[in-house]
């Protein structure tokens, strides 16, 4: 059966799963129309109906909600933390250069929980529900599953350009990663089938890029750092590694626990 068709197919038998991804689509609009009351609100209050759906169905032990294996997933992704160290690094130099404005505590807070919002949403949804729909329901390939998640991953990134088309470099730079990342955190997912660890390294992924930028000076400068093009041709440059990594960890780790 064609690929389309294995979809469609499978969100006819399973209603609530389509709900999700019809209220995902509605909410989507909501983020064009305000990003952070989308990661306000939308974000956590979503990924609050998926895990109460998820539990009535069943469907919760799928996520990989549980203790066991978080420790080993975090050091799995932990060189993540050296991509947010670097992003953590040029934020500090760059905001010191255009000049410290005077902190900012309520929108630090506001990003903050925006982070956790979108980072936990981000997991749920595209790990949790269609990487597991790709590859459990659908019978796709594993590693094309891996790759078509990321990819949405990535490409939903686009919606930042509402507002902002000036910065579009920037933009295309953080597609392009955000696809490797999705791709690094999948096999990290399916490697241990547990999702705390993702969400945990995704948050602090973006807390160390985004946070300095809320606390004392504007996100728009956040965009304007990476549309810089050696900064955006680094973005990419550091990619590469995580793109290695993500393969070496699925060549070797064939039998993946979420996947049998």
């Amino acid at each position: 059966m064609q690929f389309h068709k294995r979809i469609f197919s499978y969100l006819k038998r399973n209603y609530l799963i389509s709900l999700i991804i019809l209220y995902t689509g509605i909410l989507a609009i909501w983020y064009i129309i305000s990003s952070i009351w989308y990661g306000l609100l939308g974000g956590l209050v979503t990924s609050a109906i998926i895990i109460l759906i998820a539990k009535i169905t069943g469907y919760i032990n799928v996520f990989g909600f549980r203790k066991k294996n978080i420790l080993k997933g975090l050091i799995l992704g932990s060189p993540a933390i050296f991509a947010g160290v670097y992003t953590l690094f040029i934020s500090i130099a760059f905001i010191n250069y255009i000049g410290f404005f005077e902190a900012n505590y309520i929108m630090a807070v506001i990003i903050a929980i925006y982070i956790i919002g979108t980072g936990l949403f981000e997991e749920l949804f595209l790990r949790g529900i269609i990487l597991n729909i790709l590859i459990k329901n659908c019978k796709i390939n594993k590693l094309f599953s891996i790759i078509i998640a990321a990819s949405i991953f990535g490409i939903t990134h686009i919606v930042n350009l509402i507002n902002r088309t000036e910065y579009i470099t920037a933009i295309a730079s953080q597609m392009s990663y955000t696809i490797v990342m999705g791709i690094f955190f999948s096999v990290i997912y399916l490697k241990y089938n547990n999702i705390w660890s993702i969400i945990i390294i995704h948050i602090l992924f973006d807390f160390m890029g985004f946070i300095p930028f809320a606390l004392y000076s504007s996100m728009e400068y956040f965009y304007m750092l990476h549309s810089i093009k050696i900064i955006a041709a680094i973005d990419l440059l550091i990619a590469i590694p995580y793109l290695l990594y993500s393969f070496y960890i699925y060549k070797n780790n064939k039998t993946m626990e979420n996947a049998e």
